[in-house]
């Protein structure tokens, strides 16, 4: 890959499956991720972020991706440019609808109730 042939900007929807950092973090900022969109290779980046995901204390690697987040957005930006509502449809026996945060899409099923 060469980051000089990358593209400036990209429209993107990163919803990843899990509330975990790594899975936010990795497929953006990792130069292995998945998306890595714009070519972003930092091999410090990489070092960090490995060695959060391999912390096995969790207060300690959640310091951890929260340093490695910073120092990648210090290089790298990335932000929101839509504040989309979600539209869902149910049958009428059924209410307590929540939205999972940062999830688009999701209903918060555990909330639901058969009236």
């Amino acid at each position: 890959t060469d980051p000089t042939k990358a593209p400036e900007a990209a429209i993107t929807t990163l919803n990843p499956d899990a509330a975990h950092p790594a899975a936010w973090l990795n497929p953006v900022y990792s130069s292995t991720g998945g998306l890595n969109l714009l070519g972003f290779k930092e091999p410090e980046i990489d070092k960090q972020l490995n060695a959060a995901l391999a912390q096995i204390d969790p207060d300690k690697a959640t310091q951890q991706f929260s340093a490695v987040a910073e120092a990648a957005g210090r290089q790298y930006y990335a932000t929101g440019i839509a504040d989309r509502r979600d539209v869902f449809a149910a049958n009428s026996g059924i209410s307590g609808f929540s939205h999972v945060p940062v999830y688009i899409w999701v209903a918060r099923l555990a909330d639901l109730e058969k009236n």
